[in-house]
């Protein structure tokens, strides 16, 4: 196609060149400006490139920003959403750092912890606890939850950072990473050899605890908590999911949403699930706790708080050394922003892998079945309003203990966002009355619910869950608690080929094909 058109233009004739200047000459020269401003930057290709681009500290490329930081988790998206191509999830390596405090009143507790914490006592004040907390780490200022990033342009952060994560495990914090220990492969196996032969008549619920205190082992230095005054301060991860079909869940209705809750309600009351509400009554359908609406939030946040960009609506991360510290323009105008989000929105959806013969063929199909005899399909539903092997019915469920999380990015409760403050109203009255708190309708996601994530590009978006701590079908589904138990318990009552077979189902779900990618420039 180049040869051609380069061959068309430069082998005019004559006359046509001529002729050319004919028309020149008659209708009058067409100014370069004029020009520039007809042809405008296909947003697509322009948010490709900053999906791309790798930033720096009072990066040339920004509007009067100060370029990446002060503080990050890595340099562009692309660093965190390769797997399986540009768009896809990341490993273990990529996972954000966060940091939840959990409060008590009067005895009574607000956010609900996993364990329980001192209760604050009459000698000490409010001011003082909440200036301990804020000591930990500024941001928590200005809520529950806040991201301990790897990065920072301060020449001292990493020295900082080491010494934030050494309060919080009671060891020495290794500079510029949280300590995750993932156990290779054969670590795992002397802990639990999950691949060993079964004992022929061994319960489903053995296996499951068996595979569980693998998991814990191999993941625990990454779950730690602390006592701030009468806080609780917990670390968790969250890894980079893929990005591939957003578009398509961005433009799923939430009449849909509602539908799906409402019929699962109906038809499987044990394991229904709940629509996530956000502050504004939209529905969140993104993120691990579906605490995000659309696909611009959730593009434009991770801008501002994993690169430190500074974006129209969305005001870069602090840093914790330098909390009042406001960058005095934009890295991206609304624009830009659009086009990244274009290109977000139009990244292909992940497919369904072909078999490669008749025996593969049965073998997949065989599996597909078992995965919705066991129930598994009835929170990773093929089919969500019009989009066709999503895998998931993008509503909150229980998953038990074991995955619960302080961490989210969202107050998971009707009520103030702001954990600290004055002890007012009804519930501390109740709390000193010594009466029970009344309750409150959640919202957004408590500490054990999680968004059902799909499964469509199962194959290549590994590690699973939202930490990362599952290397395996087998890991993640053994961590299936809560509503997920039932299912849990009969994916492992499956014999040894039945369990193959559905992981060959799952490993069918592949991310976009590579000519796809290639169509799009990449």
């Amino acid at each position: 196609m180049r040869g051609t058109r380069s061959a068309t233009v430069y082998g005019m004739t004559l006359s046509g060149f001529c002729l050319c200047l004919g028309l020149i000459s008659t209708r009058g020269t067409v100014r370069a400006g004029d020009e520039a401003a007809a042809v405008k930057p296909d947003p697509i290709a322009v948010g490709y490139e900053i999906f791309n681009r790798e930033w720096m500290p009072n990066d040339p490329r920004g509007h009067g920003g100060d370029g990446l930081g002060p503080v990050y988790n890595d340099t562009s998206c692309v660093a965190c959403h390769n797997a399986g191509g540009g768009g896809g999830g990341g490993p273990n390596s990529k996972n954000i750092d966060v940091l939840s405090a959990s409060q008590f009143m009067g005895g009574v507790v607000v956010q609900s912890p996993i364990s329980p914490i001192p209760a604050k006592t009459e000698s000490t004040t409010t001011l003082t606890t909440v200036d301990q907390l804020i000591d930990f780490h500024a941001g928590f200022k200005g809520g529950r939850t806040v991201v301990l990033h790897k990065f920072g342009s301060d020449p001292n952060y990493n020295d900082w950072r080491a010494r934030t994560v050494q309060r919080l495990l009671g060891q020495v914090g290794v500079p510029g990473m949280f300590p995750f220990q993932t156990l290779t492969p054969p670590q795992r196996l002397q802990v639990a050899d999950v691949s060993a032969p079964e004992p022929k008549n061994a319960r489903s619920d053995e296996q499951i605890q068996r595979i569980r205190a693998a998991v814990r082992a191999a993941s625990a230095s990454s779950r730690q908590s602390t006592v701030v005054g009468p806080f609780k301060v917990a670390g968790s991860q969250r890894n980079p999911t893929a990005l591939f079909g957003l578009g398509l869940v961005d433009a799923i209705s939430e009449h849909d949403i509602d539908a799906a809750a409402k019929k699962q309600a109906m038809e499987t009351p044990d394991v229904k699930g709940r629509v996530s509400r956000l502050k504004d009554g939209r529905v969140g359908r993104l993120g691990w706790k579906g605490q995000t609406a659309n696909v611009e939030d959730f593009v434009l946040n991770a801008c501002a708080v994993e690169i430190g960009l500074e974006v129209p609506g969305h005001p870069q991360a602090s840093s914790p050394q330098a909390p009042k510290y406001r960058t005095t323009g934009l890295d991206l105008t609304a624009d830009e922003c659009s086009s990244l989000v274009a290109y977000v929105r139009s990244l292909p959806r992940p497919i369904e892998r072909q078999a490669s013969g008749l025996a593969e063929a049965k073998h997949v199909a065989a599996g597909k079945s078992a995965f919705a005899s066991v129930g598994c399909a009835t929170c990773h539903t093929p089919k969500l309003g019009g989009v066709a092997g999503l895998y998931s019915d993008l509503l909150l469920h229980d998953m038990g203990d074991d995955t619960a999380d302080d961490g989210s990015y969202s107050d998971g409760f009707d009520g103030s966002d702001d954990p600290f403050g004055p002890e007012s109203g009804p519930i501390a009255a109740n709390a000193a009355s010594g009466k029970p708190a009344p309750s409150r309708q959640a919202r957004g996601a408590s500490q054990r619910e999680w968004r059902t994530p799909p499964l469509w590009g199962f194959r290549d978006s590994g590690p699973y869950l939202h930490d990362g701590r599952a290397q395996s079908l087998d890991e993640a589904v053994a961590l299936h608690g809560g509503q997920g138990e039932k299912a849990a318990k009969a994916f492992f009552a499956l014999s040894p080929r039945e369990r193959l077979q559905v992981e060959a189902f799952l490993k069918s779900l592949t991310a976009p094909a590579p000519v796809a990618l290639v169509q799009r420039g990449e």
